[in-house]
């Protein structure tokens, strides 16, 4: 492949959820690259990847499509122990009884066997975290930024060959607050992952800066100042934007998104049906929340099918009160349908944008439910979250020293920040009318790609 001219420069919005990418053309207009031709809107790749045993990737839709093939398959993954020949000491538990001194115990690799792969999704969350360094894929230990320059290669990569050549310049979108809020570690991990990619110049800028730019294509020209709320899968980003300059007078944020959300509907939800209020032992007492921590994302409960949670899912047979629901538990991991149960919420979250109600269902192999949820019930599930979206804007317009009515716009972007209390909350606090929709999956990325066309062209 040629190496094109190197004025041109992408504009990347890696989401926890989706990833998009544009380009600033020599027409000047800013236009997304459709980098997966399998999905619904081929300008929208899901941020996943599914690896086989053999270590060969997907990505996207196709990712999904291999994954739920695997489910269909109902293939349960066979461990293969490797023994290392040391031993360690740990205190011995017992479900019964709690812990009953302490034994030494043989250290154990397990590594996964059989046709089915594996599925990774919210890389990005991992890359504030200082536990997380590495994830073992099949016996072999990968570290998140290989693992992220994998998936930000085959980006590069597919969107060269729709360019015609080689483009090794980039502006990277960024959270004004990183999940875990790690924020330098967080860039230091993906400008290393975007390095081994393939990009030589990299640069990034805060997300709803990219969402303000795009915003800017179209009235941008006129003295105002705009109020940029991007909610989207992982974090909520905002910032506070003068035209015509485009001076950044200031940014806010949260570790809060969608996916969030989702494991609070879970919890709030559905959890009871997979042993939230079971018993079991001789003293009744209840599942360990450790495991309902682990259910909180469906890429957690993919991890939990292994030797030792199956063992504990037997020990909590002993008297249990729920027996339906322990089944279901073991169904929901055995069975590789954390996806299928995230997929459902995420269904019925986005249909309470449109209606006063949904019904979330799953029907599978020893789970089947169906459960009415109505709005009035979903805003008091994040009444919590609301709050704290109300207090952080409230706090950037105090360290910025703007007033809410003095805001001539809010721009809005991201797939949450459609959620109906979401903006009647905004309208609550910036006035009636002044609410702007930019297109909720490639307005960021559109706008990265514009400051990219700045900074390098």
């Amino acid at each position: 492949m040629t190496q094109v001219k190197k004025s041109l420069a992408y504009g990347i919005d890696f989401g926890t959820t989706n990833t998009t990418i544009a380009l600033v053309a020599g027409d000047r207009r800013a236009r997304t690259l459709g980098i997966d031709k399998e999905a619904a809107d081929a300008s929208v790749l899901r941020s996943l990847m599914y690896v086989s045993p053999q270590r060969t990737f997907l990505f996207g839709a196709e990712a999904v499509e291999a994954y739920l093939a695997d489910v269909a398959q109902g293939e349960q993954r066979r461990k293969k122990l490797i023994y290392t020949g040391k031993h360690f000491k740990m205190g011995k538990f017992s479900f019964v009884a709690g812990y009953v001194g302490e034994e030494w115990v043989p250290l154990i690799l397990e590594i996964e066997e059989g046709t089915g792969g594996r599925l990774l999704q919210s890389l990005k969350s991992a890359l504030s975290s200082t536990m997380l360094r590495e994830i073992d894929i099949f016996g072999r230990s990968v570290s998140v930024e290989e693992l992220l320059s994998i998936f930000l290669g085959e980006v590069k990569r597919r969107a060269d060959e729709l360019v015609g050549g080689k483009v090794d310049s980039v502006v990277i979108g960024k959270p004004v607050h990183f999940v875990g809020e790690n924020d330098e570690g967080a860039v230091k991990r993906l400008r290393k992952a975007a390095e081994l990619a393939g990009f030589k110049e990299i640069e990034f800028e805060y997300e709803p800066v990219g969402a303000a730019w795009d915003y800017g294509l179209g009235y941008g020209n006129n003295e105002q100042l705009i109020f940029v709320f991007d909610f989207g899968g992982g974090t909520l980003d905002f910032s506070i934007v003068k035209f015509p300059e485009r001076k950044i007078l200031g940014t806010g944020g949260l570790p809060l998104g969608g996916d969030l959300i989702d494991s609070q509907i879970f919890m709030s939800k559905l959890a009871m049906y997979f042993g939230s209020e079971a018993r079991y032992g001789q003293n009744q007492m209840k599942f360990p929340m450790s495991i309902f921590e682990q259910l909180r994302s469906w890429y957690q409960i993919s991890l939990l099918k292994k030797e030792s949670f199956l063992g504990t899912l037997e020990d909590l047979r002993y008297k249990c009160t729920d027996l339906k629901a322990l089944e279901a538990l073991n169904s929901l991991v055995v069975n590789n349908l954390g996806l299928a149960l995230y997929e459902e919420i995420d269904r019925a979250k986005k249909e309470l944008s449109f209606y006063t109600e949904a019904e979330i269902n799953l029907c599978a192999k020893d789970i089947d439910f169906s459960e009415k949820f109505v709005r009035e019930k979903f805003e008091s599930v994040i009444a919590e979250d609301l709050a704290k979206i109300d207090q952080e804007i409230a706090e950037t317009l105090k360290v910025t020293g703007v007033k809410a009515e003095d805001i001539d716009f809010v721009v809005t972007t991201g797939g949450s920040s459609q959620i109906p209390i979401v903006r009647k909350r905004l309208e609550k606090v910036f006035g009636a009318g002044k609410l702007r929709s930019q297109e909720t999956f490639t307005s960021v990325a559109v706008g990265l790609a514009l400051r990219a066309a700045e900074i390098f062209g």
